[in-house]
């Protein structure tokens, strides 16, 4: 059995309520890809509606994600802290191929982060979507990870290594 989730930018998506959906997706409004999972305990319309407003939003909720980053940079947060500290101390090599010396500021840094996977499942019955970033896709095995509920509030900032 399946589910096909109707989106905006996405277009049809055919999720298997047996095995969720796994694969890479592509939005064409800016010849952008990422990871988009879809975990199989979500099998209900109304998570799939929910899901589908998400994916809808994810532009905006991408720029709320970044406004974020910056907002908890500049309060120490120290995931966030460690997160780009680790770039520019240990990656500034690959900085430097990636960005000239005017555009490695904090500010330009979260601007160019980039979403590396959004997945979604549920938590006490509801839904998440949880945002992976990653500066250099290449370089770097840490991410930033930013949840978002289905009201499209941020409910969890971390760093996973």
């Amino acid at each position: 059995m399946s589910y096909t989730l109707a989106t905006k930018l996405f277009g049809e998506i055919k999720v298997s309520l047996e095995e969720g959906f796994f694969d890479d997706v592509e939005d064409a409004t800016n010849n952008r890809s990422f990871h988009l999972d879809i975990f199989d305990e979500v099998t209900e319309e109304k998570d799939f509606l929910k899901i589908g407003k998400l994916l809808d939003a994810y532009h905006e909720l991408d720029q709320q994600a970044k406004r974020f980053l910056l907002q908890e940079y500049q309060k120490n947060n120290p995931d966030v802290h460690i997160y780009y500290d680790t770039y520019k101390e240990e990656l500034q090599e690959e900085l430097d191929r990636a960005f000239a010396p005017d555009e490695q500021s904090i500010e330009h840094l979260i601007n160019k982060t980039e979403i590396a996977s959004i997945w979604f499942n549920l938590e006490d019955e509801d839904i998440l979507a949880t945002f992976d970033y990653r500066l250099l896709a290449d370089h770097g095995d840490a991410i930033l990870v930013v949840r978002f509920d289905d009201q499209k509030r941020i409910v969890d900032l971390y760093l996973e290594e």
